[in-house]
């Protein structure tokens, strides 16, 4: 597609006016002093000057502080333990989560650039809360998992985190009847973030039990007590 012309900018004498990037023969076409070339590249990459190396993105930690609340709630379930920090970013089943780099440091921004099949980006979603407990304290021993003490999912404080084995925290999940995972109580997140939350044993009863599609696929279920 043809370029859209765009006029150059004119002084009071009528004469053309001259890219404010030294060196540069080009016609000042934007408001901001640049020609249409610099103008790009000081949008693109942040300087009229920069290499054009690939599109700069900030740190992983730039990027995650940015998606934190700090002001958030006193938890009803422990408030002893302070306000929460909640997660305004995206997140799965109501825990927040985050697209980092592994292969540079997390306070190191890097180039990305379409053209270079290797940018040295390595990229993975991990938790949110899972990052911030590791940015805080180290790695996560292995075999551990972390228990949010506040019972808030979106919160990514770190003294709300612990890490525990995962029988401990299943022990801890109010949903869970005893030890039998198969006969689990879910239920929704308060005010509800209710997108990929497992459903009810009775939505299991109502859907396989009732129209009779399946009478033996759950024979634990409570609800009919087969």
């Amino acid at each position: 597609m043809a370029k859209a012309y765009r006029p150059p900018v004119l002084d009071e004498n009528g004469r053309e006016v001259p890219c404010l990037v030294e060196g540069c023969t080009g016609v000042r076409e934007r408001k901001n002093g640049y020609c249409d070339a610099h103008y790009w590249r000081n949008h693109k990459y942040g300087s009229p000057t920069a290499n054009s190396g690939g599109r700069v993105i900030r740190s992983n930690l730039d990027r995650f502080w940015d998606k934190v609340n700090k002001n958030g709630p006193i938890p009803d379930y422990a408030p002893h333990l302070g306000p929460c920090w909640i997660w305004t970013g995206a997140s799965s089943d109501g825990y927040g989560v985050l697209r980092i780099n592994l292969a540079a440091a997390n306070d190191q921004p890097y180039r990305l650039n379409t053209r270079v099949k290797n940018n040295g980006i390595q990229g993975k979603t991990v938790k949110a809360y899972r990052f911030s407990w590791e940015i805080a304290n180290g790695p996560i021993p292995a075999g551990l998992h972390i228990d949010h003490l506040c019972r808030v999912p979106a919160c990514v404080n770190p003294n709300h985190l612990e890490p525990v084995t995962q029988a401990e925290n299943n022990r801890r999940n109010p949903n869970w009847v005893g030890n039998d995972m198969s006969r689990a109580r879910y239920t929704h997140w308060p005010k509800g973030t209710n997108r990929g939350v497992k459903r009810p044993m009775s939505w299991f009863h109502n859907k396989y039990h009732v129209r009779g599609q399946s009478v033996n696929t759950m024979p634990d279920c409570p609800e009919c007590q087969i």
